[in-house]
């Protein structure tokens, strides 16, 4: 059982990406919270291969690096450009629905001036690139 213990010290046992916090520093697409919400990625009909494009993405993504993988879940930590925070972007894979899920959340503050969502839009923009 995955357990997402790099970017978060709880274990999901149904899965799922962990919530956000209450704080206005977080976007996740499994949960319906209007403010933190942000889609999921929509597969192409080759799962697979999207997977494998989503990785090669995150390892190229600037400031990203790679600390967890499985065959449904991969894990980066995000360096900010100034300050050098670490930021957290996961993604679960659900080959049922075709989605890919996407949690990107700062460690730290309160505010993150909507980095996160942006970080997560940039990824998904280069990610569709591949098709």
């Amino acid at each position: 059982m995955p357990v997402w213990n790099e970017c978060d010290p709880v274990t999901h046992a149904d899965q799922t990406l962990p919530r956000c916090a209450r704080t206005p520093n977080c976007v996740c697409s499994e949960y319906a919270d209007a403010s933190r919400f942000i889609d999921p990625f929509v597969c192409p009909q080759n799962i697979a291969s999207a997977w494998q494009s989503l990785l090669e993405v995150g390892l190229n993504f600037p400031g990203a690096r790679l600390v967890e993988r499985g065959p449904d879940r991969l894990c980066f930590e995000c360096r900010t450009g100034v300050f050098r925070f670490v930021d957290d972007l996961m993604f679960r894979l659900d080959q049922e629905s075709g989605l890919i899920h996407v949690r990107s959340a700062s460690r730290l503050g309160f505010w993150d001036f909507g980095k996160n969502r942006r970080r997560v839009e940039e990824v998904r923009r280069r990610w569709e690139r591949t098709f």
